[in-house]
C-alpha cells in the first residue's frame, strides 16, 4: 500500500506537494520584498557588493531594482495566494467527497 500524504488524494505525496509550492512562492516573494526595501532603504548597496556603477552615480539602476524585485515579490504573492486556495479548494473537495463515501 503506497504512503500518502493524508490529504485525501489518493496518491503519495501529492498533497504535501500542493502546500510546498506556496510555501516556496511566499517564501521567495518575502525575499524579494525585502531586497526591494533594502534597496529602497539603502539604494547603494548593490553597488557596494559589485564595485560597478552602472547608471554612473545617477540612480536609475536603483530604481529599476526597486521596481523589478517589487513586480517579482508582487507576482510571487499573488501566485501563492492563488496555489494557497487551489490546495485549501481541493482539500475541502475531497475531504467532502470521502465523508459521503465514508464507510458502511
Amino acid at each position: 500500500m503506497p504512503v500518502t500524504d493524508g490529504c485525501g488524494t489518493g496518491t503519495p505525496n501529492e498533497g504535501s506537494k500542493a502546500v510546498l509550492r506556496p510555501r516556496l512562492e511566499s517564501a521567495l516573494a518575502a525575499i524579494f520584498a525585502a531586497l526591494a526595501l533594502l534597496t529602497l532603504v539603502t539604494p547603494h548597496w548593490i553597488e557596494d557588493i559589485t564595485r560597478l556603477e552602472p547608471d554612473g552615480g545617477d540612480g536609475g539602476a536603483e530604481w529599476f531594482v526597486v521596481v523589478l524585485f517589487g513586480v517579482i515579490a508582487l507576482g510571487l504573492g499573488l501566485l501563492a495566494r492563488r496555489d494557497y486556495r487551489l490546495a485549501r479548494s481541493r482539500a475541502l473537495t475531497l475531504a467532502g467527497t470521502r465523508s459521503e463515501v465514508g464507510p458502511r
